[in-house]
């Protein structure tokens, strides 16, 4: 759409584009890009969260599609801790806990963020404790999503050519 920022969604099966949701339809969460994005599979939902809208300002709502009923909720807290409004973010599923971790990402002012938050239950935000981890910073950012062992990969950013860096973390023991 030569660079229009839009709030369109789409399936694709191996073979074909569906639209789920038109450009500008109005139960979608408002025109975006640079969001975070990942598929909750505890949910089963696909989560949204921050970007630029239109203008360029920068997003901290969060939104979750339903794909049995094709439908979006603004499921953005109004009460607790919150992550801040930014672009750039990584969201990734984390089966070890049952929820979304993000991380990073660029705020308003293009400054690089380095914390580190986990959605629980679609609802609540938690920042995460993160030590002896070196991030490496870039201006876009990728993610993986497993578990191994007992350390848990961290997003990795990437720029151009450049490899990606990957930190772990600890993980505390599970009951």
């Amino acid at each position: 759409s030569g660079g229009a920022v839009m709030n369109d969604l789409w399936s694709f099966d191996g073979a074909a584009w569906t639209m789920l949701n038109a450009d500008g339809d109005p139960n979608a969460p408002p025109a975006r890009a640079r969001a975070g994005v990942t598929w909750d599979l505890g949910r089963n939902s696909l989560v949204v969260f921050g970007g630029n809208d239109a203008a360029g300002g920068v997003l901290g709502d969060v939104w979750e599609w339903d794909p049995g009923t094709n439908t979006w909720t603004d499921v953005t807290p109004t009460v607790g801790p919150m992550p801040s409004a930014r672009r750039f973010t990584a969201l990734s599923w984390d089966p070890a806990t049952s929820s979304v971790l993000m991380f990073g990402g660029l705020d308003a002012t293009g400054t690089h963020l380095d914390d580190t938050w986990i959605f629980a239950g679609g609802s609540t935000w938690g920042q995460m404790v993160t030590t002896n981890i070196t991030w490496l910073r870039a201006p876009t950012s990728a993610t993986c999503c497993c578990s191994v062992a007992r350390t848990r990969p961290w997003p990795a950013a990437r720029s151009g050519a450049s490899t990606p860096g990957v930190g772990t973390a600890p993980i505390g023991p599970r009951s």
